[in-house]
């Protein structure tokens, strides 16, 4: 149980390490590509790395028996996941919409944020049996009710933006074609795998399977960051 359960947390690290050094790494982009587009997506992935980081760490004390303690550590990573989604609506609004009513779009979610935040506090955590590979702790259900509203339509959105980017030119720098296309393949895996696991739908091997996937959405976000330092040798 023992090599499982580490199997499943030092997956969740590196994904936290991975979502950090993207935000660290964007910082180092060429000043052409440091827009309110890039920034947002790797902001993003630095307030991603803090969910997977806190999400580790309950995961662990959930494994040694400190309930207490495991317990206490979701209620971080479910704020920083709140905040996650209000990031991740920016970047859809900035990056797909073009801004358009933006305003509207971050009083939406800001909203949502509050209301995600209250019925977290405010509702009984579920906690499962231990299991070989993951028992985590579960989120109530209204907070995931509010969860789901909040995450399908930007992951739609994504879903969207890339069939329509692979069916025709959108963007004139091939470098923000780029980072655009493994950005929102980025938002899909992630949001595809991790879904799964905010919802508690998933359990033992299954957990561990859905963060590795989670793990290839980190790396091509990462991927993303990378497409923006170096303009004059990438190509499409």
């Amino acid at each position: 149980m023992l090599i499982g359960n580490l199997l499943t947390i030092v997956v969740s690290f590196v994904v936290a390490a991975v979502g950090i050094f993207s935000y660290i790494r964007w910082r180092g982009v060429h000043s052409r590509f440091k827009n309110s587009i890039t920034h947002s997506f790797a902001l993003f992935w630095l307030v991603m790395g803090f969910v997977w980081f806190f999400t580790a760490l309950s995961n662990w004390w959930r494994y040694r028996g400190y309930i207490d303690a495991a317990v206490t550590l979701v209620y971080p990573l479910q704020i920083f996941l709140g905040v996650a989604l209000v990031c991740a609506a920016y970047f859809v609004n900035v990056a797909i919409m073009g801004g358009r009513y933006k305003k509207f779009f971050l009083i939406l979610y800001g909203v949502l944020l509050c209301a995600f935040l209250y019925t977290l506090f405010s509702s009984p955590l579920a906690i499962p049996q231990e299991a070989f590979f993951s028992g985590h702790i579960v989120s109530p259900l209204p907070t995931r009710i509010i969860f789901t509203l909040m995450f399908l339509p930007l992951w739609v959105s994504a879903v969207v933006f890339l069939y329509i980017s692979f069916r025709k030119n959108t963007i004139a720098e091939k470098q923000m074609k780029q980072f655009l296309l493994l950005a929102n393949l980025s938002l899909i895996i992630l949001g595809g795998a991790g879904f799964f696991d905010e919802l508690g739908i998933v359990n033992d091997w299954a957990v561990t399977l859905a963060r590795i996937i989670v793990l290839m959405g980190a790396l091509s976000g990462y991927g993303a960051i990378l497409t923006l330092e170096d303009p004059e040798e990438l190509v499409v």
